[in-house]
């Protein structure tokens, strides 16, 4: 999934916000939120601890 799919999924309101942004900053942020919401994603799923560390 790309930067925008999970902002406009997850973020609605930083999206819209996000466009007032210069595209550089934009950008930058969007790619820490997907990194966070990636690994908040990996969190939330059923399994092993043993297995989430891997």
């Amino acid at each position: 999934m790309n930067e925008q799919n999970y902002l406009s999924i997850y973020a609605k309101s930083f999206n819209w916000a996000g466009f007032f942004l210069p595209k550089q900053v934009y950008s930058d942020c969007s790619n820490l939120y997907n990194f966070c919401r990636y690994i908040d994603n990996i969190a939330d799923e059923k399994g092993e601890l043993d297995t989430k560390l891997k």
